[in-house]
């Protein structure tokens, strides 16, 4: 099977992860298109033994990039072809796929798609008609497809992220990574971009909130993003500038997550996210924001807490639950440990591979 995959970027994300995770277990090579060159993940892939085409980025809906997509899809000829996320990035895959009247389009939704422009949020139905396949990573994602009709009921499916459970526990050692004073602290850690969606300013608001009655405990952002300047605007402004670091991005995530006491997501919006499923592996305790199935995971699980979006008052009273009950910590992530086993990459890869199987055959 010749499989095309198409991302916006190679950036270190959790859809790319995903994505990389895929090619990992593949059994033949396939071609990747990244509409934006760059990034973390084009070596990865190109060791894998993947071939990799890296576009130039001439600023959104550029003629060049949706010709260059067009005469690879075109040369390559894929059996499918997958945009691995959507967006406003996507059309150039979307249309892509369109002018060379391909097939079998498999298009991959990691959230509610509340947060794309409206525009293309009305054009979802109309462009959905044209997949193969849409595929949510969540269960959330995929009821609110089917619930604003955004694609044909029979087109939907859900296929959960996977990660490697024995490489994140057996991480290597390192150094301890805060100041030395912080050592015997708890330490609440939000990891994911500083974005919009990841809600980092209502992570810093509630930090506020327990270091007024927790002076003791201490907070971490681990990622970069567009919001990096407000966030430490907001955490100077707060008084939390000793208290609160901001690692920016760490390639040694899980070896730093070992160091670590809860994990919190104030998020707006999320899929099935990586970050939970990497906090069970290494049994650390959760706080999470109702939003894409993280409510699912955690109660499922049993590690953990849920508030609503936006509610600091709430994630302020889990958060220090979690500070003033050790024993508690461990008993729900050990209840994490357990559940995360099903959230494997084989597993994961075998339902892409079945899906591809079923519409090779089907058309």
């Amino acid at each position: 099977m010749k499989l095309l995959l198409m991302i916006g970027q190679l950036v270190r994300g959790g859809a790319e992860q995903q994505m990389v995770n895929l090619l990992s277990q593949l059994p033949e090579p396939a071609r990747v298109i990244a509409f934006t060159s760059g990034g973390d993940w084009g070596n990865t892939i190109r060791e894998m033994g993947h071939d990799l085409i890296e576009l130039e980025r001439g600023g959104y809906g550029d003629l060049a990039r949706f010709v260059a997509v067009t005469r690879a899809i075109d040369d390559y000829r894929p059996d499918v072809a997958h945009l691995f996320l959507d967006g406003v990035r996507g059309l150039y895959g979307r249309v892509g796929a369109a002018l060379n009247l391909h097939p079998r389009l498999v298009i991959g939704e990691r959230n509610v798609p509340t947060y794309y422009p409206a525009w293309y949020q009305r054009a979802l139905p109309v462009m959905n008609r044209f997949a193969a396949a849409v595929v949510c990573n969540s269960h959330s994602a995929a009821a609110y497809y089917r619930d604003h009709k955004l694609a044909p009921a029979e087109k939907i499916h859900v296929i959960p992220n996977g990660i490697d459970v024995a490489a994140i526990q057996n991480a290597p050692e390192i150094e301890y990574p805060f100041p030395d004073e912080w050592r015997g602290k708890p330490i609440i850690a939000q990891i994911g971009g500083l974005a919009w969606r990841k809600a980092p300013e209502m992570f810093v608001q509630t930090a506020a909130r327990v270091s007024a009655e927790r002076p003791d405990a201490r907070f971490v952002m681990i990622g970069d993003g567009d919001l990096r300047r407000e966030v430490e605007t907001l955490r100077e402004s707060l008084g939390l500038g000793e208290v609160l670091l901001l690692t920016g991005v760490r390639d040694d995530v899980p070896s730093l997550m070992r160091h670590l006491d809860i994990i919190a997501l104030a998020s707006r919006s999320e899929g099935t996210s990586n970050v939970i499923l990497e906090a069970m592996a290494l049994g650390l305790p959760c706080v999470v924001t109702d939003t894409g199935d993280s409510r699912h995971l955690v109660e499922s699980a049993g590690n953990g807490f849920v508030a609503s979006v936006g509610d600091v008052d709430a994630l302020a009273r889990e958060w220090i639950t979690l500070i003033d009950n050790p024993d508690l910590r461990r008993v729900l992530g050990e209840k994490g440990v357990e559940y995360v086993e099903q959230f494997t990459i084989p597993r994961m890869a075998e339902q892409y591979l079945a899906l591809y199987e079923n519409l090779m055959q089907s058309s």
